[in-house]
């Protein structure tokens, strides 16, 4: 028999394990997965700016981590996300789009994990670098 797939519940999780940034992340309906989808191309490993804003704006929701010059925690803003490092926010992206897509076995694991320590760690992304770099432009032109 048929059965539908309950949503994941926001989690913490840190691009880069000791990083002291964490991103509270809410899983991707599967209208926004699928239209992230067509901006990935796993065969170049680059995924458009379209395809990381469309994942960062349907997932983010806060953040903990970030301070000003004088150490002063940031409030998350949607706003300030565009000062978050590149490199995350692919991160992020593509962490959500594999949530998105992993088998009931996987999200089994991944709860188990959770469970345990609170934390996803970037590790449970079964991801590789991807670049924001679209596979029409030429190479050093990043496209948003």
């Amino acid at each position: 028999m048929p059965t539908l797939r309950e949503a994941l519940a926001p989690q913490w999780w840190e691009p880069v394990e000791g990083c002291g940034v964490k991103y509270l992340l809410a899983p991707l309906d599967q209208f926004t997965a699928h239209d992230v989808k067509n901006e990935l191309d796993w065969i170049r490993r680059k995924i458009s700016g379209a395809g990381v804003r469309k994942a960062v704006e349907a997932s983010l929701r806060d953040w903990q981590g970030w301070n000003d010059e004088e150490g002063n925690p940031i409030p998350f803003s949607l706003v300030r996300v565009e000062h978050v490092p590149m490199d995350h926010l692919v991160a992020i992206a593509l962490h959500v789009y594999n949530l998105a897509t992993m088998t009931e076995e996987d999200l089994k694991n991944l709860s188990a994990q959770s469970k345990s320590n609170g934390t996803l760690k970037a590790s449970t992304a079964r991801t590789a670098p991807v670049s924001t770099e679209s596979p029409s432009t030429s190479a050093g032109e990043s496209q948003e």
